[in-house]
């Protein structure tokens, strides 16, 4: 199985968040849409890097609630981890367990074109077993 099988189940909306954008947007936008993550661009089109519940969380409980002032782009300094539509789900999955990550922006040529979760990789692989 490929992810693109598995973005055609979540279907390929994307919610991004400007790196200028403070943390408590990025937070509304997480609980409004009730996701785990979100891709950090600025142009919407190139990931920069993602924010997570947890980092957010993890912000928090280090640093006050000052921190949902800060920018979105100066905590998220790690470096993206991103797949393609055509890449085997068990390598994503790897990939994921590895380092340690629950969301992977997907791209094509550098263009964001969907996000899959590691929840998204479990459900659909237990629909194919179900399925035959």
């Amino acid at each position: 199985m490929q992810v693109k099988d598995v973005l055609k189940r979540n279907g390929k909306n994307i919610l991004t968040v400007h790196p200028s954008s403070s943390i408590q947007t990025a937070a509304r936008l997480l609980a409004k849409h009730r996701i785990g993550a979100l891709v950090v661009s600025p142009d919407g089109h190139k990931p920069q890097t993602i924010i997570s519940e947890r980092d957010i969380v993890q912000g928090i409980g280090d640093k006050g609630h000052d921190f949902l002032r800060r920018k979105v782009g100066d905590v998220c300094l790690h470096s993206v981890r991103t797949c393609t539509p055509r890449d085997e789900v068990s390598r994503v999955m790897q990939a994921m367990r590895a380092h340690r990550v629950r969301h992977m922006p997907v791209t094509n040529k550098g263009i964001l074109v969907g996000m899959v979760s590691i929840v998204d990789i479990l459900r659909e692989q237990r629909g194919k077993k179900h399925l035959g």
